[in-house]
């Protein structure tokens, strides 16, 4: 994991999975056999709004959240970092991840208030019902439509979205996160927020290319 150590900047990262850690190989080999096995793609969960394995994911992210914004706010418990995040002041909360991490930042900037900018990278899960219809572009990774995911999709987010956005690294040879189901989602943004939106030439999910061609759209906010 990244780890940042600056003046004045304090970081979280999230874990996407609720584990214990430091425990033996065993009780790793038994999550991904059970609860984790095939987890974003389990018609179980996906049978319900509440027992979609993203609900817990995304409740675990907003309580991360909360926990900074108490821990240094104005009335912090150590009054060492006290400050460092003030929503008068707008002293910033930013968000940054990608893919599955990318779905979960969009998320939580519309389920928790107080975040001010956002960059992520090829987010996932976007146009769940809509990739591969009406000529749109097919994904190799991406849950079966079910009316429960409806309620995790990426675009039904980010017309939510109240801060300004990047959305880096969409590649145009990306078959996960796909670049018709990732233009849903920036087109879909709240058009009172700045946005912005970079292509890149035969990049998969995973390999990038040494100086590949990138495109970039941006569009203003909309203040009106």
């Amino acid at each position: 994991l990244t780890k940042y150590c600056n003046d004045g900047l304090a970081t979280l990262n999230v874990a996407a999975h609720s584990m214990e850690l430091g425990q033996d190989r065993s009780y790793y080999v038994e999550l991904s056999q059970g609860k984790l096995k095939d987890y974003a793609f389990n018609p179980q969960y996906n049978s319900s709004a509440e027992t979609v394995y993203f609900r817990e994911m995304l409740l675990r992210d907003v309580q991360a959240m909360r926990f900074m914004k108490l821990y240094f706010g104005s009335d912090g418990p150590d009054s060492r970092f006290r400050g460092l995040w003030d929503d008068v002041l707008k002293k910033q909360i930013t968000l940054s991840g990608g893919s599955q991490g990318g779905f979960q930042c969009a998320a939580v900037s519309v389920l928790e208030p107080g975040v001010s900018w956002m960059n992520i990278y090829a987010p996932w899960l976007c146009d769940i019902g809509g990739y591969g219809v009406n000529g749109r572009q097919e994904s190799v990774y991406m849950p079966v439509w079910t009316e429960a995911m409806e309620y995790y999709d990426s675009i039904n987010f980010a017309k939510r979205i109240p801060c300004t956005t990047y959305i880096r690294t969409v590649g145009l040879g990306d078959y996960t996160a796909n670049p018709a189901g990732v233009t849903a989602f920036y087109n879909n943004m709240n058009p009172k927020v700045y946005r912005e939106i970079s292509y890149v030439q035969n990049r998969t999910h995973s390999y990038n290319p040494i100086d590949a061609d990138q495109y970039v759209l941006k569009a203003k906010a909309n203040k009106s």
